[in-house]
């Protein structure tokens, strides 16, 4: 799968479910979901973080790992919609302490 690829041509949230089970499945392929949401396409990076959003909601030990990551690209000159997505995922997951007081 050429992730970055469809993220570009990607059309419409019909995709959200099919993406997120392939994750599921394919948590290998996790970090390169990660590296899509730093991406500085605007519309590979929202649409990951969108993707991720979903992913977390479902199984949130998936994303735990890239949490720090994420938090500290945020800190960056990220589009607002990247760190809606972002921001919307730590409503449904258990935040690590060392990351409570940054966000």
């Amino acid at each position: 799968m050429e992730l970055r690829e469809n993220f570009v041509k990607w059309q419409g949230k019909e995709n959200v479910p099919g993406m997120v089970d392939y994750f599921m499945q394919n948590p290998d392929k996790i970090p390169e979901l990660i590296e899509c949401c730093m991406d500085p396409n605007d519309s590979v990076d929202m649409r990951a973080t969108w993707i991720l959003n979903y992913l977390a909601r479902k199984d949130q030990s998936l994303v735990q790992p890239y949490l720090e990551d994420l938090v500290e690209y945020m800190a960056g000159d990220v589009h607002t919609g990247v760190k809606r997505h972002v921001m919307r995922l730590f409503e449904d997951i258990d935040i690590p302490k060392e990351l409570e007081g940054i966000l």
